[in-house]
């Protein structure tokens, strides 16, 4: 995988530096579920639901949904590439009225980390996986995901 982002990131291909990120945020979901509270009825699969009824959708669930998301467990970021997912399967930044607003600049500043990065260094995962932790409302690494990094012999190539 590293190999195809840094690719990317030699020939200016932003398209598939955006998936990476995209694809790393759907296998690892950063909030797993929001709540919402119902300010008028309303009837949800067949359910009847009072005003006031706290509603819970899971991001887990649509991002691991293998309908959303044929071969879930596997990272592709090329799922990501020539289409969007279909509504409400990929909702890192929130959806609808509360999408976050820095959306695009995260991806702005992420691509241009990603490549920095991946042109320069070769990254190890110092364990085979990491588990996840809920901090107040967030998923982090349960011990901080240590990385190796190796740098990458240079062969007249500028970055």
């Amino acid at each position: 995988m590293q190999a195809a982002a840094r690719t990317a990131a030699l020939s200016n291909d932003e398209k598939y530096l955006e998936a990476v990120p995209e694809e790393g945020m759907r296998r690892h979901t950063v909030i797993v579920s929001t709540a919402r509270k119902l300010t008028e009825p309303a009837v949800i699969g067949g359910h009847r639901l009072p005003e006031g009824t706290v509603i819970n959708t899971s991001i887990l669930l649509a991002h691991n949904d293998p309908r959303n998301h044929p071969q879930p467990d596997e990272f592709r970021p090329d799922r990501f590439l020539g289409a969007n997912p279909p509504h409400n399967t990929w909702l890192p930044f929130g959806g609808g009225v509360r999408h976050c607003l820095g959306a695009g600049f995260a991806f702005t500043e992420g691509t241009i980390i990603l490549s920095e990065i991946i042109t320069r260094w070769e990254l190890a995962a110092t364990r085979e996986r990491e588990q996840p932790y809920v901090r107040n409302i967030t998923t982090v690494p349960r011990h901080n995901a240590v990385l190796r990094l190796t740098p990458l012999e240079r062969t007249g190539q500028t970055a």
